[in-house]
Order: C-alpha cells, then sequence, then structure tokens
C-alpha cells in the first residue's frame, strides 16, 4: 500500500540511503564497501519519475550504463509503442528540460529499453511501468523477465494486481515492516492484510 516503506526499501537495498542499523549484502558484499560510482555494477535503481537531459534523445539513450546497440533499442521501443504504428522514431530530437516533450508513458519506456542491455546482478524498477498501459506493461515485463532470468534478480515495486501474480515471490509490506511473502496465490490464503488490499474496490 501507499506509504508502507516500499521505495525507501528499494532505495537501502541500493544503496541511496544508508540503513539506520545491519548492512545489505550481495553475495556477500557489503554495499556500503562498494564506491557510489561502482554500485550500478552490483545493483541499479530506477525510480517512477525518471529525469532526462535537455539533449537529444539518442544522447539520453546512450547515457552510462546503457551499452544497448541503438537498433536494439529502436526495435524494443516500436514493439513497446513508443510511436504509433508506422512513425518512425526522432533520435536527434531534443527532449527539453526533464523530457518535457515526452509523456510519462514515453519516458519510462525509454528508460526501461535503456536498462534492458545492461547487465547487472540486481535491478529494482520503483513503479518504473506505472505510466504504461496494461499491455505495454506486460511486454515490457516479459522481455525483462526473459533476459534476467538467469543472471539478474527483478525486483518490481507495484501497485497492479497482474504484476503480483505475475512475481515469483511477493513481499507484502504495511507500516514499514515486511508482514509477509510468498506467492500471490499464497498470500490470497493465508494473508489477511493481502487479501484486503485487492478485495478493495480498485480505483
Amino acid at each position: 500500500p501507499n506509504g508502507s516503506g516500499k521505495s525507501t526499501l528499494a532505495q537501502i537495498l541500493a544503496g541511496i540511503l544508508p540503513p539506520s542499523s545491519g548492512s545489505v549484502r550481495l553475495a556477500g558484499v557489503d554495499i556500503a564497501t562498494i564506491t557510489r560510482g561502482e554500485r550500478h555494477r552490483y545493483i541499479l535503481y530506477a525510480p517512477q519519475f525518471i529525469g532526462l537531459f535537455n539533449r537529444s534523445l539518442l544522447e539520453n539513450i546512450l547515457y552510462p550504463p546503457a551499452r544497448k546497440p541503438i537498433g536494439d533499442v529502436e526495435e524494443l521501443l516500436h514493439r513497446w509503442r513508443f510511436h504509433e504504428p508506422g512513425r518512425p522514431i526522432d533520435f536527434d530530437m531534443e527532449v527539453g528540460e526533464q523530457g518535457e516533450r515526452l509523456s510519462g508513458g514515453q519516458i519510462q519506456k525509454l528508460e526501461l529499453a535503456r536498462l534492458a542491455g545492461v547487465d547487472v546482478p540486481v535491478l529494482i524498477l520503483d513503479e518504473s511501468t506505472s505510466a504504461l498501459d496494461p499491455s505495454s506493461e506486460a511486454s515490457v515485463i516479459t522481455r525483462l523477465r526473459s533476459r534476467a532470468r538467469s543472471a539478474t534478480t527483478l525486483i518490481m515495486i507495484t501497485h497492479r494486481l497482474a504484476t503480483a501474480k505475475a512475481a515469483d515471490q511477493v513481499l507484502f509490506m504495511r507500516s514499514g515492516r515486511l508482514v509477509c511473502s510468498g506467492t500471490h496465490g499464497e498470500l490470497m490464503q493465508r494473508c489477511a492484510s493481502y487479501q484486503a488490499l485487492w478485495r478493495a474496490p480498485q480505483v
């Protein structure tokens, strides 16, 4: 639910915020011992609201740590309906401050296409598909899961039932604490607060 501490926990996991106690370890390595300039090699965090540089679409796509060939990014953007079908993508277009010339969905698709080519042990998407329509979100998640399956742990923060249903494991939080964990089906059977979240009227 909103305000349960999901984003705070995600930023602690990514090393953006320090934990008040304890440590975050990846393969036995305390991420606090990894310099900030190198943490993206271990954990990448993509926020819900992504700021773009006031430069061309191409320059934003190629900004580190992205390494994906532009042709592959273009293929993904077409598949994810960055524009209406048949319209070419103008990579020389200036996107404006914070990407003001793009829609929220276009910004998220651009960032996700960039991240699809980054090899990293942990990728955290903090509601990074919130501006996408259900069909586009499903396509994005399928692509990320297929490429991440053998090498990357994909962590998604979401308010969407379809995303929770598709997860290998759901971690349900409330008031800054982990309340229960398991598959969606398991939690619907044995976690009353999780049941209540999804059974409440969806606005």
